[in-house]
C-alpha cells in the first residue's frame, strides 16, 4: 500500500478573543473555522486518510487568553481530542503563522490544508498562491471593527505586496504585538 501523506489542517482563523464580538462563540467566524477544520478531519479520516488539525499562533490580546487556547477549547467542544490536534505556539501575524505551518508540514512530510474565515480568505489565499494547498473558507460573524478594516485593506494587499511594502508594515505590526498591543 502506498504511503498516504497526512492531511495537516491549519485552522488559519484570526482574532479569536471575545472582546468586541457580538453573540455566542458558535456564531463567530473563527469558531466556524474550527468547526470546518474538525469536519475536514473527520472527512479525511472517514476516507482512510490520516489527518490532524494544526493550530499555530503566539498572539494574545491584552487581558485575553492566547488565541490558540480559545481554538483548542472550541475544538474540544466540537468533539476533538488532544490526539487530533497539534499546537505550535509561534507567529503573531498571518505571515509568521503561515511560515510555521509550512515548515511543520515540510518537516512532517504532510499535505497542508488551509481553513480561513471569509474575510481573511483573500489575504491567506494571496500568501499561499502557487503553493498548491487546498483551501477552505468558513463563514460566520466577524468582529465588526475587523470587518470594516478587512474590507478596506484586503483589496489593497496584493498591490502593497507587489510594491514591496508588506515587510515594512509587518515589522511595525510585529513590534506593536511584541509590546502587547494589537
Amino acid at each position: 500500500m502506498p504511503h498516504t501523506k497526512t492531511k495537516l489542517i491549519w485552522a488559519a482563523t484570526k482574532s479569536v478573543w471575545p472582546t468586541g464580538r457580538i453573540g455566542a462563540d458558535e456564531l463567530q467566524d473563527w469558531y466556524a473555522g474550527c468547526a470546518l477544520a474538525a469536519d475536514l478531519l473527520h472527512r479525511y479520516r472517514d476516507a482512510g486518510e490520516p489527518a490532524i488539525v494544526l493550530l499555530v499562533g503566539a498572539l494574545q490580546a491584552v487581558g485575553e487568553r492566547p488565541e490558540v487556547d480559545n481554538q483548542l477549547t472550541a475544538l474540544e467542544r466540537l468533539g476533538l481530542h488532544q490526539r487530533d490536534i497539534t499546537v505550535v505556539r509561534t507567529g503573531t501575524d498571518t505571515i509568521g503563522q503561515l511560515e510555521a505551518a509550512v515548515d511543520y508540514a515540510r518537516v512532517w512530510d504532510s499535505d497542508l490544508v488551509v481553513v480561513s474565515t471569509f474575510l481573511h480568505y483573500p489575504r491567506v489565499r494571496w500568501l499561499c498562491r502557487g503553493k498548491g494547498y487546498r483551501h477552505f473558507v468558513a463563514w460566520g460573524r466577524p468582529r465588526p471593527y475587523e470587518a470594516v478594516t478587512d474590507l478596506i485593506a484586503t483589496p489593497l494587499y496584493p498591490i502593497v505586496d507587489k510594491l514591496g511594502l508588506v515587510e515594512r508594515g509587518r515589522k511595525k505590526v510585529l513590534e506593536r504585538r511584541a509590546s502587547g498591543k494589537l
